[in-house]
């Protein structure tokens, strides 16, 4: 990041036409340029037993960067669906019109001259572009549970397919699954998080739109052990397979200590969760606090 993105993004905290702002740039630096290659990145190359080279690293870097932005597109700046399409697939013919769009450009060019496979790449981009444009019917507060889940399945999985396939030019079946269990128990996690938010701004997911804590529990924790079913499902050695465990086992064991936070809520409300009757502060669940530190170290050892 420091070598290669952070010229890029200095220049744009210096001067840009207004179109990015602080939480964009902080998005890249803090979160998706540094999580996909420091955790999703480093996670397969533990399951395949082998460091990640220069153009891996380079490519799930700049791919990571691309996500704040993407969501962007359609979240915050409301672009045509088929006008985010073109910016995607045909990176070297649609530059873009303002400094954001210009800056995807430059790390979607990036990410594809240091990819395995550029066509497969661009094909599991599609997937995450469906799976952007069903979320957006989360503000239909008619939407059914079945629909929600199927969106946050779908988002989730798509894109963590969508990374890992950086790494290979043909993903085997086995991997496929896995990867795509593993990014839906990961939308689910952030979205347990994320239930003040969503609830402000009238998404509907599987927690906003939840009564009771309990039975987001046992989804929670059904997902995880299907995962670890699915670990156990691959070609890679025993003991790459509990590594890579054992990294996305540190996201999920957070996901639990949220739940129990979540579960205090539903208690103190006359056993109803209800996210509207909560404030920001009772919502958020802070990680940093010395207790909680000490739960998912809990939850840790527990699950694996």
């Amino acid at each position: 990041m420091q070598q290669h993105l952070a010229p890029h993004l200095t220049k744009l905290k210096e001067h840009n036409d207004g179109s990015i702002d602080a939480t964009d740039i902080r998005k890249i630096e803090k979160y998706y340029g540094l999580a996909v290659p420091a955790i999703l990145g480093e996670a397969y190359a533990t399951l395949r037993n082998s460091g990640l080279t220069q153009r891996e690293r380079l490519a799930c870097t700049f791919m990571g960067a691309t996500t704040g932005l993407f969501d962007d597109f359609y979240d915050k700046k409301l672009l045509p669906d088929d006008y985010i399409k073109n910016l995607y697939t045909k990176p070297y013919q649609y530059r873009g019109q303002n400094d954001n769009e210009r800056l995807f450009n430059l790390c979607v060019i990036t990410a594809l001259e240091n990819a395995a496979d550029r066509e497969i790449l661009m094909e599991n981009a599609g997937r995450v572009h469906a799976a952007q444009m069903a979320s957006r019917l989360q503000t239909d507060n008619t939407l059914s549970y079945e629909a929600i889940q199927q969106i946050t399945f779908d988002k989730g999985g798509y894109s963590v397919v969508f990374y890992m396939s950086v790494f290979q030019q043909q993903m085997p079946r086995a991997d496929l699954k896995l990867f795509y269990n593993a990014g839906a128990l990961l939308q689910l996690e952030n979205d347990i998080f994320d239930v003040y938010k969503d609830s402000i701004a009238g998404v509907q997911t599987l927690i906003t739109r939840a009564t009771h804590i309990k039975p987001l529990r046992v989804l929670y924790t059904e997902m995880w052990e299907k995962v670890k079913s699915l670990v156990f499902a691959t070609g890679y050695e025993k003991e790459a397979k509990a590594a890579f465990l054992s990294i996305v086992g540190a996201i999920v064991s957070r996901g639990f200590v949220c739940l129990d936070m979540l579960e205090k809520r539903e208690k103190e409300n006359n056993n109803i969760f209800q996210p509207s009757a909560f404030s920001r502060k009772q919502l958020i669940c802070d990680m940093e606090k010395p207790v909680n530190l000490l739960r998912t170290m809990h939850y840790y050892a527990e699950i694996l």
